[in-house]
């Protein structure tokens, strides 16, 4: 064997781990949201941002809430979050989990998933010092998304890289004829 094909087969499993890594995307907030709306929750103002939009079916999408009122601490804002299904979404409501964000000290963080595709209700509750209450807005969960375009080359390619790896290794067990013309 030649040296080529040597240092081919040693790199063949760095190309294709790298070429599987490089093109994912982190989950974590982007540098600024898809989608931002206003609520009116109680005596809170509450901007929701949203860093998947549309939500997609079977994906779990990154929502911040910020309070738009001045909080002393994020202890002082009690939130509770629950997705509901319009009318015709075959669902059942689901109750999410409203934790600490990361990113800021007196903002929330949310992850969103449905299971279903159709229209949902994202609804927020709070409880604090300016009183409490209940909102909704409307959050569109749209179908799987399609197969990435480098996935797409890599599984189309797959085939011909058998190939080629069969036409060399057949190649090799020819024997080598000289002539002695």
């Amino acid at each position: 064997m030649n040296s080529i094909s040597i240092t081919i087969k040693k790199m063949l499993p760095i190309a294709l781990m790298l070429s599987l890594l490089l093109p994912m995307q982190a989950s974590a907030h982007g540098a600024s949201p898809l989608h931002t709306e206003t609520l009116h929750v109680g005596g809170y103002d509450l901007t929701v941002e949203f860093y998947n939009w549309p939500i997609r079916v079977e994906q779990t999408a990154a929502v911040r809430i910020v309070p738009q009122t001045p909080l002393p601490s994020r202890a002082a804002l009690q939130l509770q979050a629950t997705l509901v299904p319009a009318p015709g979404v075959p669902d059942q409501p689901r109750p999410l989990t409203v934790g600490p964000d990361s990113d800021s000290d007196l903002a929330y963080s949310v992850d969103v998933r449905a299971l279903v595709t159709g229209e949902w209700q994202l609804q927020i509750s709070a409880a604090g010092a300016a009183g409490s209450g209940v909102a909704s807005m409307r959050m569109p969960v749209a179908g799987p998304p399609r197969i990435p375009v480098w996935l797409g080359w890599l599984i189309g390619l797959t085939p011909l890289l058998g190939l080629l790896i069969f036409i060399s290794a057949r190649l090799r067990r020819l024997p080598r004829h000289t002539s002695a013309w």
